[in-house]
């Protein structure tokens, strides 16, 4: 099935723990996440995949995490997964600074966007 994007698609940041306890196990709830984001039509920015560069190319800790924080800048929503994460902790930081709309999991995401469909829905047709 091809996915398609919604016509408000939100792009939205994946935050949560990276390496605790193991990078693989988190880069796997990242990424079902962004499956839950992508196929509700909104784009999902997944950035536990850069762990992946790390392995081919390494940099210090700091560069990835002024890269995820030039990704925020671009995104529209913020949704966290559980675990204690000081990288997501100022991602999160800086999300709430920019304006975002933050979810602390995916149960808030997805009442907020059913939400946001109905709004849109019912101003379509003047409310009734």
């Amino acid at each position: 099935m091809e996915l398609l994007f919604r016509d408000d698609a939100m792009r939205v940041y994946i935050a949560g723990p990276y390496s605790k306890p193991d990078p693989l196990e988190n880069m796997g709830i990242a990424l079902r996440m962004a499956e839950h984001v992508w196929v509700r039509g909104d784009i999902p920015y997944v950035p536990h995949l850069t762990g992946f560069w790390q392995f081919a190319h390494p940099h210090p800790y700091g560069s990835w995490l002024a890269l995820d924080m030039k990704w925020l800048q671009v995104c529209d929503g913020f949704l966290r997964f559980p675990g204690e994460s000081p990288g997501a902790d100022k991602e999160e930081a800086r999300a709430k600074e920019l304006g975002l709309c933050i979810w602390h999991g995916l149960e808030e995401y997805l009442k907020h966007r059913l939400w946001s469909r109905v709004s849109a829905a019912a101003g379509s047709n003047g409310g009734a």
